[in-house]
């Protein structure tokens, strides 16, 4: 393939706050090196938000370490952490879909149809290092009450599945004549070789 060339767009330590705090303290500062300094993270993963019936915001991506309870909302030309989603579980892995593939499935007089419909959300499937898997659907629109709302749609109890999610994928249809598959079925990998 050859050499590449890639221009850092972004760059920062997610351990280096990971909590939120207005001010971290030398001490705080201290804690987290200790906690997180040494250890290796195989867990780490961005993504973009999907392409879909609208353009998705090319300025924010998601990104996660299995290492901390959180899926982190990142503006990258501004080399800012929008928003944290709090999981109450160690991420191991996720997937992304466009919420507007689901709502075309809907039937046209349903009430929730307009309601759902949103050019600017999506919904994120998790897997976790305890065997759950979740989902929720993130609204990247700033004009809603707060910006770049979230809300969990799922949750599987921990343990169903032996051993941590290794992968997670939300079904979608290949093509426009199949729409009435988007979003059916989620299946999950564990670490033990299982399928769910």
């Amino acid at each position: 393939m050859g050499y590449q060339q890639f221009d850092v767009q972004d760059h920062f330590d997610i351990f280096q706050n990971p909590d939120d705090l207005e001010e971290v303290s030398e001490d705080e500062r201290m804690r987290l090196r200790s906690l997180y300094k040494s250890k290796s993270h195989p867990t780490c993963q961005a993504r973009f938000f999907p392409m879909a019936g609208a353009a998705p915001p090319i300025d924010l991506y998601l990104c996660l370490v299995e290492a901390l309870q959180f899926v982190f909302i990142r503006n990258w030309q501004r080399s800012e952490t929008i928003r944290r989603i709090g999981l109450g579980s160690h991420p191991s892995c996720f997937d992304l879909m466009s919420y507007s593939r689901i709502v075309r499935r809907m039937p046209e007089d349903s009430p929730a149809r307009d309601a759902a419909r949103s050019k600017a959300a999506y919904l994120m499937a998790l897997g976790t290092k305890d065997g759950k898997t979740m989902i929720y659907k993130i609204s990247t629109a700033q004009t809603t009450k707060p910006p770049y709302a979230y809300s969990k749609l799922y949750s599987s109890k921990a343990g169903v599945a032996y051993g941590g999610i290794t992968a997670v994928d939300i079904q979608s249809s290949p093509g426009a004549d199949l729409f009435n598959v988007d979003g059916d079925f989620m299946i999950a990998a564990t670490e033990t070789g299982e399928i769910h």
